[in-house]
């Protein structure tokens, strides 16, 4: 499977100042332990592809992602996560994104809190 590594699309266009919604970065890759104690600056939204993983963020029960689970991540929330090390490796995908309509859409999609998509039947 080929991968594809995260790359930055807005990091010197000052899209901000143009768009109401942009892509920050994206990517996919086998991911690994990961800790943000200050969040991330722009929004996220996660993709399970393969294995399994554990989101934590504090006041929040831990939030497993199996293959086809998706997550909802507001910029600014402190979290980290960590492949689960009795699954296959745990291949996730992502998307940041910003702009002046990007946090409308986030409370529409999760009311402002990480909120976790579970794959349906």
């Amino acid at each position: 499977m080929a991968r594809m590594m995260p790359f930055l699309l807005a990091e010197n266009a000052l899209l901000e100042n143009k768009l109401p919604l942009y892509v920050y970065c994206i990517g996919s890759h086998e991911q690994k332990h990961l800790l943000r104690p200050n969040g991330y600056p722009t929004h996220q939204l996660f993709l399970s592809r393969n294995g399994k993983g554990i989101f934590r963020i504090e006041g929040h029960r831990d939030m497993v992602m199996t293959p086809g689970t998706m997550l909802i991540l507001p910029a600014g929330v402190p979290h980290e996560y960590y492949p689960d090390q009795s699954e296959d490796a745990w291949e996730l995908g992502f998307v940041a994104f910003s702009g002046s309509t990007a946090s409308t859409i986030i409370e529409d999609l999760g009311n402002r809190k990480p909120t976790l998509l579970e794959k349906t039947q």
